[in-house]
């Protein structure tokens, strides 16, 4: 049976990543022009824009309405340039990882059925990553045509974002460059958020379906063959299964534990001074944006808690599987075995953020808890 392809769901995210500059052959850091692409694209629109709103930011501090307004995207932007370079650093451990899965025999299906069974949970990963680029989409296109939907409704011309410019923007035809300047890198912005979240996520998502095979393959040692030796063999490759898995996720864990622990970081943030917006005196385009936008955040935080609560839960299976194999006619050797086995897969497999708390949907409640504080105490101060 020829190997599974575990990547074949993210061909295209492959793609954009390639056409955005973040996927290098190797590393970010090598002295190649698709280096240099890469660069120039971050440099001039993320980098220059979010200095050029950081120094507005600070001109307009003691007007504390439209500062709040301001903060949330600002802020938003300076957690995806974090995760950006955080990626960029770990981004050949990244490689290494869907290297190792699409390679690896021990992570590859067993059987016809196993294949079948990681295609459909594949089929529904599109689903789910789906619903959040449409979330997102949606919310990046009501940001980039309110201005045009002011103007029609005979409103004054805006720009996306606050920002300081060194010219009048206000005036043709700076303006129209402005607006596209400023459209240009909210969606190159909101590209790279999408893909970055989609391969951490589908990460913790290969996690579990490790642990689905390695549960599925555990159950049937021992009632295939005739021989005692085979039950052996069988209870080994498990093993290695498993001792491959722990490797996998140190792996996952160390790509991915920084972008997690800044993504918990600012998502209670970002939806308590949305929340905070709302009560403010707003148009009603505004109004929808901040919806929008409010939801993104808070389907994005809750993608990550609730992979990796699939994959604490997951795990935590892997020692009762074990118990459901037939060991009572196996060979001693492979009771003994069985004991250690079952006593080192007794803790579920976690996503930790940075060793302060790891992702389940606790955390998620925990946000949530936390982003409903900053909004209580900034309606309080408003006052």
């Amino acid at each position: 049976m020829a190997n599974f392809n575990w990547t074949k769901i993210i061909e295209t995210n492959f793609v954009v990543l390639k056409v955005i500059g973040l996927w290098p052959e190797k590393t970010f850091f090598a002295c190649k022009l698709y280096n240099i692409y890469t660069h120039f694209m971050v440099t001039c629109l993320l980098v220059i824009h979010l200095l050029l709103q950081t120094i507005q930011l600070a001109l307009i501090i003691d007007e504390f309405q439209l500062f709040l307004t301001a903060l949330p995207l600002l802020l938003q932007q300076y957690h995806l340039l974090i995760k950006l370079f955080y990626f960029m650093v770990k981004f050949p451990i990244l490689r290494y990882i869907l290297h190792s899965l699409n390679n690896h025999q021990v992570f590859q299906p067993q059987n016809q059925d196993q294949k079948i069974q990681m295609e459909d949970r594949l089929s529904f990963m599109k689903k789910i990553y789906f619903s959040f680029y449409s979330m997102a989409g949606v919310a990046i296109s009501f940001l980039v045509a309110f201005p045009i939907l002011d103007i029609l409704n005979g409103g004054e011309r805006q720009i996306l974002f606050v920002c300081w410019f060194p010219y009048d923007y206000m005036t043709s035809p700076f303006y129209e460059f402005t607006y596209f300047y400023q459209s240009a890198s909210i969606i190159y912005a909101g590209v790279i958020v999408l893909q970055i979240d989609t391969l951490v996520t589908l990460l913790m998502t290969y996690l579990g379906f490790q642990c689905d095979l390695l549960c599925e393959n555990l159950t049937q040692v021992g009632y295939n063959n005739s021989k005692e030796n085979n039950t052996e063999l069988e209870f080994v490759k498990c093993i290695k299964h498993h001792q491959e898995l722990i490797k996998l996720k140190n792996h996952c864990v160390d790509f991915s534990s920084g972008l997690i622990f800044v993504q918990v970081a600012t998502s209670s943030i970002a939806i308590g001074l949305t929340l905070f917006q709302m009560t403010l005196n707003v148009s009603t385009f505004n109004v929808i944006f901040l919806v929008l936008y409010g939801l993104s955040v808070t389907f994005q935080m809750f993608q990550y808690c609730w992979f990796g609560s699939e994959v604490i839960h997951k795990s935590d299976k892997i020692a009762y599987s074990a118990f459901e194999m037939n060991f009572v006619d196996a060979p001693l050797s492979v009771k003994e075995n069985l004991v250690i086995f079952m006593a080192c897969t007794q803790k579920p497999i976690k996503m930790p953020v940075l060793k302060v708390t790891h992702l389940s949907l606790q955390t998620f409640t925990k946000v949530l808890r936390t982003a409903w504080s900053y909004f209580a105490l900034l309606v309080q101060v408003s006052k």
